[in-house]
């Protein structure tokens, strides 16, 4: 296989295209869903403090996008043009829209330790560098669906990522105290490891619905421009 054949086989395999007329029973299910009316109201604006420290929770170490701008260079920028700055993000919050140039990205390969002579695919944990600005967007984002999910108590207790002040070692320690416990009462303890690597768009929409997330952050995932 030659490098532009290889490059092909990842894009497909870590970046699978959402294709209607592959979708199982539960898939239909799921996208028929999706059209159903939204009929949660739209979120409020985001503030120019949350704007400032969503830049300020940036790494200036992380490598840019394809625009080759760094953290530093739009902290700089937003010191100038604050104002204008949240009226660009609130502008994809009101009309729900994540920019298409700034979805694009720069994938990185990198091989996972003690695989490098392997020739299996899943060898690779591929690195998506987005631009300094998509990244503003996703995090002023993801902290107002955390804080909706948070404060309505929608989360499992057995969900350790993506929440404050736990950890994979929180998990780890759960699943030792159950074993521990199975164990001295003379039962049985399975153990089933999962990757999941893509969560289609239309799966998240549905559960956002039921979960009541707010009409405009809904629509976001929808959006394709």
């Amino acid at each position: 296989m030659d490098l532009a054949e290889t490059i092909s086989y990842m894009i497909e395999t870590f970046t699978p295209k959402d294709k209607e007329q592959t979708d199982s029973a539960v898939h239909k299910l799921v996208r028929a869903g999706t059209k159903a009316p939204i009929t949660t109201e739209d979120d409020i604006p985001f503030t120019t403090k949350q704007i400032r420290e969503a830049i300020k929770e940036m790494d200036k170490k992380k490598a840019p996008g394809k625009d080759g701008i760094m953290s530093d260079i739009l902290h700089c920028a937003f010191s100038l043009l604050s104002k204008s700055t949240t009226a660009l993000y609130n502008g994809c919050l009101r009309m729900a829209c994540f920019p298409r140039r700034w979805k694009t990205a720069i994938i990185i390969p990198i091989n996972k330790p003690g695989k490098e002579t392997s020739n299996d695919i899943a060898k690779y944990r591929p690195i998506s560098l987005i631009r300094t600005i998509a990244k503003i967007l996703e995090t002023v984002l993801i902290n107002r669906i955390m804080y909706h999910m948070h404060s309505q108590n929608l989360l499992s207790q057995n969900q350790y990522g993506f929440t404050p002040q736990t950890s994979t070692v929180d998990a780890v320690m759960d699943i030792k105290h159950y074993t521990q416990k199975s164990m001295e009462e003379g039962q049985y303890v399975a153990l089933i490891k999962m990757v999941l690597l893509v969560v289609p768009r239309m799966h998240l929409n549905v559960t956002f619905s039921f979960q009541g997330i707010l009409k405009n952050k809904k629509r976001w995932f929808k959006s394709d421009t």
